[in-house]
């Protein structure tokens, strides 16, 4: 299944996750869920699923999740963490993904630190 480019799907993104999913995908990293998260501020509201910033992704092994925390990193995304997890469909383990989780920054207010 191919990635639909990062300019058809920005819309349908979440203002305060938009950016680090735009620099996983042109790093490589196949997003397929984000979220900005619960919170207050100028992007957050009580709408959101997670509680936190976080974007998954797939993963062809465990590594895959080091190489998308080293590009967060990079790129000064305050990460949370980085997880390799499965999850039950219809009583069967599925594919494994990864997931990343942010904080925001309590001086920029959003998941990037300052420069």
């Amino acid at each position: 299944m191919k990635r639909p480019p990062y300019n058809q799907i920005e819309q349908y993104l979440d203002e305060g996750i938009k950016e680090a999913v735009k620099i996983l995908m042109e790093n490589g990293i196949y997003t397929f869920e984000s979220c900005e998260g619960k919170g207050e501020g100028k992007y957050h509201g009580e709408e959101h699923c997670f509680p936190e910033p976080t974007i998954r992704f797939k993963v062809d092994n465990p590594y895959d999740c080091l190489i998308a925390l080293d590009i967060c990193q990079k790129n000064n995304l305050c990460v949370l963490g980085s997880r390799f997890c499965f999850r039950r469909v219809d009583g069967v383990l599925d594919k494994p993904f990864g997931e990343i989780t942010f904080i925001r920054h309590h001086k920029t207010g959003t998941i990037f630190y300052l420069d």
